[in-house]
């Protein structure tokens, strides 16, 4: 006797069901990892995209902060001269002052 004949129509419907459905799932199965890997393929390219955008940023970032030290430098620099100006200007000031209360205090001067 077949196995064919042991099982019977019912079994036999039973069994094509059977692989039927084992069929389905793995078509699922299959599109799903199609699917996984196509996300998984733009993901890796939308994280190297942010990795880039990330490193361009970091030096945008790296050139303006020694933009800021050069400028800050730069303002020190400027405030030091205006303070020596002002220091020299002072001195000058005193200077002509002293001149001319001595000549406004010296008799002779005034005849």
């Amino acid at each position: 006797m077949s196995a064919a004949e042991e099982i019977g129509l019912g079994g036999l419907a039973a069994l094509g069901t059977l692989g039927t459905v084992c069929a389905v799932l793995l078509r699922s199965a299959h599109q799903n990892l199609t699917t996984l890997d196509t996300m998984r393929r733009d993901a890796t390219a939308a994280t190297d995209r942010l990795r880039k955008e990330l490193r361009d940023h970091d030096n945008t970032i790296f050139k303006l902060q020694a933009m800021c030290a050069d400028y800050r430098y730069a303002i020190a620099k400027l405030e030091a001269e205006r303070d020596a100006l002002l220091r020299d200007l002072k001195e000058l000031q005193r200077s002509l002052n002293a001149e001319n209360t001595r000549f406004k205090t010296r008799p002779e001067d005034i005849l």
